[in-house]
């Protein structure tokens, strides 16, 4: 199901161009428009897989219709390894940039992956982590990045209750607050309310 979710979403954007996102990222600005003048945006994934010198994320793709890099991804389709997910959603977007980085744009400040807790701004050195490293990245702000992509093996306590949020500095409570603010601005208070 992985391998047909990251074929259709290059199918989609290849005809018809846009911003393809996973359902857990949360978008923080809009694009600049010196994001928009390049037919491919793309940013580093923040995993490190040896002995792949780095990987590319395909959970957030910025494209016009009919990106000549998009049409390369579609042709690297045919080699599919069901036993490394890995191989056709990160792997091969960036071999593909090494063999083309003409035509792609990497702008690393894209979106921030956070994964189980741990957000890795991607234009940071020490961005780079194995899966199971728990260690913390250096702190950053949030207004540097276009969206934040949330990959939360379990959902922290502030993703369960909006009163968790008071008094909170972490990342998570800052948008968050933000998501609360947009609510109240739309007048949809209603979808505040939590069930006892």
């Amino acid at each position: 199901m992985a391998h047909r979710a990251d074929i259709l979403r290059v199918l989609i954007l290849y005809k018809y161009g846009g911003t393809y996102n996973d359902n857990d990222v949360i978008w923080v600005k809009p694009l600049s428009e010196g994001q928009r003048r390049y037919p491919t945006v793309l940013c580093y994934e923040w995993t490190d897989v040896p002995p792949w010198p780095r990987a590319i994320s395909n959970g957030l793709l910025v494209a016009r219709a009919g990106a000549p890099f998009l049409l390369k991804v579609l042709e690297s389709f045919w080699f599919y390894r069901d036993d490394m997910w890995a191989m056709n959603s990160v792997l091969m977007y960036y071999k593909l940039y090494e063999r083309n980085p003409e035509m792609v744009h990497i702008d690393p400040k894209l979106q921030v992956i956070c994964y189980n807790h741990i957000c890795h701004p991607t234009w940071h050195e020490d961005y780079r982590r194995g899966y199971d490293d728990p260690s913390p990245t250096t702190r950053f702000n949030i207004e540097e990045t276009n969206a934040f992509h949330f990959i939360h093996l379990q959902a922290p306590p502030i993703f369960q209750s909006f009163a968790a949020v008071n008094n909170k500095t972490s990342i998570d409570a800052l948008l968050v607050k933000r998501v609360i603010t947009a609510i109240e601005k739309a007048g949809k208070t209603h979808l505040l309310q939590e069930e006892n």
